[in-house]
């Protein structure tokens, strides 16, 4: 039996072919490792997108102080006032909220959180109760003073909220006026209420600024990808002083974002001046 010699030619083309499918292979592999790199890295810039665009709503008091002008007897609408600024007609007290992101906020949603109920009728605050003359009627949504009423929404909507270095002016967002009314009503009849000794009163004072009822403001918009966002605040309203004198309260806003869980407490001072000319200095935790 013969045995048949491959010829040294057809060897080094078997040998050849065999490389050129390697190569192939990982050439081929290379593509799909350069492939899938590309698209991770694809997906990275996208994140990496929109989080540089993401809106980024930060609250803010406007003005930090504002003024609530009352009569001793406080039976109407009339007789109790908030001043903004140098305008005595108008009510028009807001926070400022600033877009603090690259990317515009869009359908703001913005609800207060506080119950209208309480505000009624009469006011406990530690031992005493105090009576505030109004009621709140629930089918009309509205606190009734002996001849008129007051009725407003318990939130709003926005289209938008551009950022900062776009935006000429802060977005106004309004506060609920019943609350700060019923705050100032309060604090009005305790200040003149002389019934209370003069300690007791400052103590009461200081009571209603650290611990009437919570007030919330919680706020939900979108980015242009549609991406929901939602921020929380507490609100309180401070006195910088109370004037018995010229029958006159200064009254300015806390805001402590409430989104991350944080549980600061806030200390704040405030003045009461008696009718006599003295005067009495408080300082209160919130």
């Amino acid at each position: 039996m013969e045995i048949e010699n491959i010829p040294e030619k057809k060897k080094r083309k078997s040998s050849f072919r065999k490389t050129a499918d390697w190569a192939s292979l990982l050439r081929n592999f290379a593509t799909i490792v350069a492939s899938f790199i590309s698209a991770i890295t694809l997906f990275i810039l996208l994140r990496q997108n929109e989080r540089t665009y993401q809106p980024d709503l930060v609250m803010s008091p406007a003005p930090k102080v504002f003024h609530v002008a009352y009569r001793d007897t406080i039976s109407g609408c009339e007789d109790l006032r908030i001043i903004v600024g140098q305008d005595s007609s108008g009510e028009n007290l807001n926070l400022r909220a600033i877009n603090l992101g690259l990317g515009a906020a869009k359908n703001l949603d913005i609800l207060w959180h506080y119950d209208p109920s309480r505000l009624d009728d009469t006011v406990s605050i530690g031992t005493f109760r105090i009576p505030t003359f109004v009621t709140y009627n629930e089918e009309v949504n509205a606190l009734m003073f002996r001849s008129c009423f007051m009725k407003e929404s318990m939130g709003g909507q926005l289209e938008y909220c551009l950022p900062f270095n776009s935006e000429k002016e802060a977005t106004a967002v309004s506060l609920p006026l019943n609350y700060v009314r019923m705050w100032s009503n309060l604090a009005i009849r305790i200040g003149l209420n002389h019934k209370i000794p003069r300690p007791e009163r400052i103590k009461l004072l200081e009571q209603l600024a650290a611990s009437f009822q919570d007030l919330t403001c919680s706020i939900r918009y979108f980015d242009i990808n549609g991406r929901e966002y939602r921020k929380s605040y507490k609100v309180r309203i401070l006195p910088h002083f109370i004037d018995l004198r010229s029958r006159t309260l200064a009254l300015g806003v806390g805001l402590a974002e409430q989104t991350n869980g944080s549980g600061a407490r806030h200390s704040h001072r405030f003045t009461v001046y008696e009718p006599d000319a003295s005067f009495s200095e408080s300082e209160i935790e919130w």
